[in-house]
């Protein structure tokens, strides 16, 4: 006869219903950015209870389990939902992260918030470059035929390089690139 392991029970489950939709959470998980809201719920004092219902959107909650599962890459699928921008979602983030009281989530939502913060500076920064300054040789557009200024011979010869003479500057929209040579 082969050994046969001890039963063991399966760890206790909790259940989060939120707006209809059901999340099932272990002891492991609701520990995991502790203290929270879901360790005064399930594990308090008085006992807890198994299931907790919220009127909370579930939008974002998958997310949250992930963090609680120990996801370090989770915010890779931060998108806009419900046409939302990014910052736009990671603040909806941060508000479920503050109601549920986890705060390594909150501090991980707010260091990607600052370099969405970073970023916009940047492309304002560079906006405003762009339109106090007129492109000062080729605009392009669409199929980069539309227009040469300063004694150009023709958009193909910038397209293959030129070999002398300043670097060409080609604009796009509100987008100015200066091309290497």
């Amino acid at each position: 006869m082969g050994y046969q392991l001890p039963y063991a029970p399966p760890p206790p489950t909790y259940t989060i219903v939120l707006r209809g939709s059901p999340f099932r959470l272990s002891s492991t998980q609701i520990r995991a950015d502790s203290p929270n809201h879901f360790t005064g719920v399930f594990l308090g004092g008085n006992g807890g209870c198994a299931v907790y219902y919220s009127d909370r959107r579930s939008t974002y909650f998958d997310l949250i389990v992930e963090w609680l599962s120990g996801y370090d890459d989770f915010l890779d699928p931060v998108k806009p939902r419900d046409g939302m921008s990014e910052r736009q979602a990671l603040e909806a983030l941060k508000a479920e992260a503050e109601h549920f009281k986890l705060k390594g989530l909150l501090l991980r939502v707010d260091h990607e918030l600052a370099k969405c913060a970073a970023c916009a500076a940047a492309l304002r920064l560079a906006e405003q470059h762009v339109r106090d300054r007129a492109p000062t040789r080729v605009s392009l557009i669409e199929d980069f035929c539309d227009s040469v200024r300063d004694s150009d011979s023709s958009v193909t010869r910038l397209m293959r390089g030129v070999k002398s003479g300043p670097p060409q500057c080609f604009s796009f929209a509100s987008l100015r690139v200066r091309c290497a040579r």
